[in-house]
């Protein structure tokens, strides 16, 4: 039998979290249906993160592509799948639904190419023309590239503080 403060931990778990009941019953001894009887009886709103039937909070890929997207990471969906040691294809359907609902910058993962994504980091990262970040990286028409990619709607300007990958 939980004491007052336990189930009054449990209900601030509920509410404030988006652990599982599982992971709550885990903590108290209970089973995920006693938790959830808890949550039945005090009517309480879970916050949950729901886009196009997936559970945002829960899913670590989505998770750790936002984190990275926030930090202003430049690099190619390849670079992206490799850095969370999952496949490229298993990445996808995750890149595709962020940005479908505007929860990633259009900025992210767009370059196809190592070589540019190098140039856009020096670029960014530097004080030198994008005609003299394309001849040392050997990027033919680099600044036709970011011309594109102004057009686009995509802000390919310098950080004040760059990230690193």
């Amino acid at each position: 039998m939980l004491t007052e403060e336990q189930k009054d931990k449990i209900v601030f778990l509920l509410s404030n979290t988006n652990q599982t009941y599982a992971g709550i019953g885990k903590q108290f001894g209970v089973t995920r249906q006693f938790i959830g009887q808890i949550n039945k009886d005090k009517n309480i709103k879970r916050p949950a993160v729901m886009v196009g039937g997936h559970r945002l909070d829960r899913c670590s890929v989505c998770q750790d592509i936002i984190d990275r997207a926030n930090k202003g990471v430049v690099c190619t969906t390849r670079q992206l799948a490799k850095l969370l040691g999952i496949s490229y294809f298993s990445l996808i359907p995750h890149m595709i639904l962020l940005r479908k609902h505007n929860i990633i910058p259009k900025e992210f993962c767009f370059f196809r190419s190592d070589k540019v994504v190098e140039a856009v980091k020096l670029f960014k990262q530097n004080d030198i023309s994008a005609r003299q970040v394309g001849i040392k990286l050997g990027v033919a028409n680099f600044s036709g590239v970011l011309w594109r990619a102004r057009q686009q709607g995509l802000s390919i300007g310098r950080d004040p503080h760059p990230v690193a990958v």
